[in-house]
């Protein structure tokens, strides 16, 4: 199967031998913004946003969703029974996986920076360069992370702590670490 996108729909066609492609759904299309429409219907109604959703595969949806206090399970199930409802015949053509982002993904919205303030997060930056520290600030713009550096002079150690401010533009990837 091949997969055609424009902006607002997914067409679904299977390859011919004979080097042409046929439409298996020419008469059902799937529009994504209806879905995501829907979606954000859905996480309004449990207080919270979507991270993402993407086509994975031939034939998944993957919708991730949060909330500023963490996903829980029935809220989970809650939009997967309201995207069910608004879709009943979504099923016969494609799934639907419905879950929170995961500890160790990657930030993708500035909603998820603001939920995880004084939290350690490691960002890549956009010219390869690495850094972590606390997140300590996030503006529409920014987030500003407090470094902590250890000195050892003569068997004396010192820690000193410093701000960075890093544009969102200059994050490639922006991941939270699990600290124990």
């Amino acid at each position: 199967m091949n997969f055609v996108f424009d902006k607002k729909y997914v067409f679904i066609f299977a390859t011919v031998k004979k080097g042409g492609i046929v439409p298996l759904f020419y008469y059902q299309m799937v529009e994504i913004e209806s879905i995501k429409k829907a979606v954000d219907q859905a996480v309004k109604e449990i207080n919270g946003f979507v991270v993402s959703i993407s086509l994975v595969g031939e034939d998944k949806v993957e919708v991730l969703i949060d909330t500023d206090q963490g996903i829980m399970l029935n809220e989970i199930v809650k939009v997967s029974k309201f995207l069910k409802y608004h879709f009943p015949n979504f099923s016969d053509t494609f799934s639907i996986e419905i879950s929170s982002p995961g500890i160790g993904k990657p930030l993708k919205v500035h909603r998820q920076y603001v939920k995880n303030i004084g939290r350690l997060l490691k960002i890549i930056l956009s010219d390869g360069n690495k850094v972590i520290g606390r997140l300590t600030h996030v503006t529409d713009s920014y987030v500003e992370l407090e470094l902590n550096e250890v000195r050892a002079r003569r068997g004396i150690k010192s820690a000193n702590s410093t701000k960075k401010q890093i544009p969102f533009a200059n994050i490639k990837e922006a991941i939270i670490q699990v600290e124990f």
